[in-house]
């Protein structure tokens, strides 16, 4: 798995492939962007963590070349140690980026983390905070995606269990307050659920239509 805060040489060397490898693939897909987890921290500090996340995501689009997708950096729930599990964090990793290159990577929120890493994303209040947050540390526009997942477990518990939209600890009115924040109406959303294909995605997304309808003429 791709790890780009691994301060193994050998196994940051073939993340660095593996993420160019994968940025080539969506290049040549047509793919609006990727999306990765940015690794573990190695006992490091985050300023040292973020710097060297910055410099393998350099190197994955020097080995890409010119391809036109964006990358989009996931949070995390914040189990053990990993990193990028707010919002300051993954901001810490854009921050080093070169002037070039920053405008090419973005972020990815993933509900169900965000939940677990302590954020409560069950009401409307909790996605605007969460917003907030993310245009603060890495700048308006940064959410280039968002996982639409439930969470098993409450908020904080640090426990990445996705469960169904509606089903788990952040609940319909949670996904009703993503839907209807302003500034994620653009943000195409995903949603990763266990269970059979296609019936699981068929009613997670019949779900979300629902809860996005409920929108309709709200400021």
């Amino acid at each position: 798995l791709i790890n780009l805060g691994s301060l193994d040489d050998v196994l940051l060397d073939k993340s660095v492939a593996a993420l160019a490898d994968e940025l080539k693939r969506a290049d040549l897909l047509g793919a609006d962007g990727v999306v990765t987890h940015v690794g573990t921290t190695g006992g490091t500090s985050a300023e040292q963590t973020a710097a060297r996340v910055a410099a393998a995501v350099q190197a994955a689009f020097l080995v890409a070349g010119d391809v036109g997708c964006r990358l989009l950096l996931e949070n995390t729930a914040g189990a053990g140690t990993t990193f990028g599990n707010s919002p300051e964090e993954l901001g810490a990793i854009l921050e080093e980026l070169s002037g070039e290159l920053r405008p090419r990577v973005g972020v990815c929120i993933d509900s169900c983390h965000a939940h677990a890493a302590g954020y409560d994303m069950s009401t409307a209040e909790g996605w605007t905070q969460l917003v907030d947050s993310v245009e603060k540390w890495c700048g308006a526009g940064a959410i280039g995606a968002v996982h639409a997942n439930d969470c098993v477990f409450p908020s904080g518990s640090k426990k990445d269990r996705h469960a169904w939209i509606g089903d788990g600890t952040i609940g319909y009115e949670g996904f009703t307050g993503m839907l209807c924040e302003p500034r994620l109406r653009s943000v195409a959303a995903f949603t990763e659920m266990p269970g059979d294909v296609p019936e699981k995605d068929v009613e997670n997304l019949s779900r979300l239509k629902r809860l996005r309808a409920g929108c309709e003429g709200r400021a």
